[in-house]
């Protein structure tokens, strides 16, 4: 072989290393830009297989591949440094953000509150969602919406609505006309907030982490106690939240009632105290098959620790539970005497199957079912109550609840408008009783506040939002009054406007708690405050603590 030759076969071996191996650099290279689809193909041909090909192949597509790798890899980086992630400065911050008003003020059952969250680009481009939260219709896209000239208008033709209205930028508001099924009707929309979700406010006080150990549960919880300072001691309130899983703060959406709740107890000379439920955050355990007095327990951990804290006067103790974390809050106070008083908001007082019928007569009377569908329905669930509490075998309850909701169905179409009834129209009907229907109903068997009021002897303040469809402010009210039978120093209030979290509302649905401006109101607060500080001296003979 000559010389000549022999530098073209070298030449030629390199050249094939370089094509054998180059395409899996390549093609990887392409999938990591995100390049076409036709990469996936590539990557199935190993060097060995690769080798079958002919060389002007190989080259073919080793080039190609190359070539999508780079060019995929170039538009990558010129998106990254042209189009910069969600900035705030391409919206019209004028009409952008959340919009509500009442369409009915005067027969409030009709139609009831409207919540359009509009989305204007600088650019001119509009956008509506639409929620109807006493309707139930959530996230409805309206096809058409226009933003400019200071006016409003969309249409959302599947729910036969449209509405048109006028721009006030000064007292941001739209007034207009609300469209549906044919009727029409005035209404005002205020804004409620901006584009882009409010800023987290500040804490006020001191926050001082603390790791409470349930020693007989063998679980940890994560915890923060806030102090107004660390120069002295301050009366304290434990914050508990409702039922399932909660962080410190009972976070949902933007809101965080606790936190807000704990900033309102600093400002006014109060320590507060909240924690992760189990395993939630940093909290061991898990909150399956967790009941009142396992959660009772961990209250009881937690006072134990506080009652050691230097800036915690032990004789001005209160918890404070909202929903489930009143009844927690009594069964903790039944058993330690460091508690000076109960603060229960919204907490049931009421048997489980009698707290479920008067949520069903409550939702429904507000969404304007009629009586005998909401006493047809009533009835159907306590047939499905009956049977998840005889103890059946799973397939035995799934029976009696399929075939009573048919039977509801039949007997009242018009029940296939009730949230819960509607899955039963579904191919999914049989995984919806068995993921939903039977857990929901499980939630309701082992609920009997009244032993754990009774058996507490500390001062309760009991207060029922107006508006609540959750634990409905009148029956539960008169079951409280006769639990705590006339305590000294208790009080049992019903606080009208305001929905089971303590939110002002207006429809007060639950679908309308996340379009609220605050996530607790802070009077309650000062009315809690103004309670406690009233109390006698606490039933511990510990003295407060000092700092050393």
């Amino acid at each position: 072989m000559n010389a000549t030759a022999k530098r073209k076969s070298v030449l030629m071996v390199l050249i094939e290393k370089v094509i054998v191996f180059s395409p899996l650099h390549a093609c990887m290279a392409c999938f990591m830009a995100e390049g076409l689809q036709i990469c996936t193909m590539f990557t199935t041909y190993t060097p060995y297989r690769f080798r079958v090909l002919p060389l002007s192949a190989r080259a073919l597509f080793t080039v190609a591949c190359l070539y999508v790798a780079v060019s995929s890899t170039t538009v990558q980086a010129q998106m990254s440094t042209t189009a910069p992630a969600f900035p705030s400065a391409v919206f019209d911050t004028t009409y952008s953000g959340v919009w509500t008003g009442l369409v009915d003020p005067v027969q409030r059952a009709t139609i009831r509150r409207v919540v359009v969250r509009l989305t204007k680009t600088i650019r001119g481009t509009c956008d509506a969602i639409v929620n109807l939260p006493s309707q139930r219709v959530m996230n409805a896209q309206a096809s058409y919406a226009s933003c400019a000239n200071e006016t409003v208008a969309l249409a959302v033709p599947f729910e036969d609505i449209s509405f048109s209205g006028r721009l006030d930028s000064a007292s941001m508001t739209i007034n207009g006309t609300w469209n549906q099924n044919g009727q029409a009707y005035p209404l005002l929309l205020r804004k409620l907030q901006g584009i882009a979700p409010p800023p987290q406010p500040k804490l006020v006080g001191i926050a001082l982490p603390l790791r409470i150990r349930n020693q007989p549960a063998n679980v940890e919880l994560d915890g923060e106690l806030v102090v107004p300072d660390q120069r002295r001691t301050w009366p304290l309130v434990v914050l508990l939240y409702d039922a399932g899983p909660q962080d410190r703060d009972g976070e949902a959406w933007d809101q965080r009632p606790l936190f807000d709740a704990a900033n309102a107890l600093a400002r006014q000379g109060w320590a507060s105290f909240r924690m992760d439920d189990r395993g939630v955050g940093n909290s061991t355990g898990s909150m399956a098959n967790t009941g009142i007095d396992d959660l009772a327990g961990d209250v009881l951990a937690a006072l134990s620790t506080l009652s050691q804290h230097p800036n915690i006067d032990t004789s001005r103790i209160v918890l404070l539970g909202l929903g489930e974390g009143g009844i927690v809050a009594a069964a903790a106070a039944a058993k330690s005497p460091l508690v000076r008083g109960i603060v229960a908001l919204s907490a049931p007082s009421l048997d489980g199957i009698t707290l479920l019928k008067e949520q069903i007569d409550a939702d429904q009377r507000s969404r304007g079912t009629s009586p005998r569908v909401i006493a047809a329905y009533k009835q159907t669930v306590a047939e499905w109550y009956s049977a998840v509490a005889a103890d059946l075998a799973p397939e035995q309850v799934a029976n009696v609840i399929v075939e009573s909701a048919s039977e509801l169905l039949v007997n009242h179409i018009e029940a296939a408008d009730i949230g819960a009834i509607k899955p039963f129209l579904t191919q999914q009907r049989d995984a919806y009783v068995q993921n939903a229907v039977i857990p929901w109903l499980r939630t309701f068997h082992g609920i009997s506040p009244g032993p754990y009021f009774r058996s507490a002897a500390t001062p309760v303040y009991a207060m029922f939002a107006g508006d609540d469809p959750v634990v409905p402010a009148q029956p539960n009210a008169s079951a409280m009054r006769q639990w705590l039978d006339n305590r000294p120093f208790s009080v049992v209030e019903i606080v009208p406007g305001h929905n089971h979290r303590f939110q002002r509302c207006y429809a007060c649905t639950l679908e309308e708690m996340e379009y609220l401006p605050e996530s607790i109101d802070i009077g309650i607060i000062d009315k809690v405050l103004s309670w406690a500080s009233a109390l006698p001296a606490a039933r511990s003979s510990q003295q407060p603590a000092r700092r050393p």
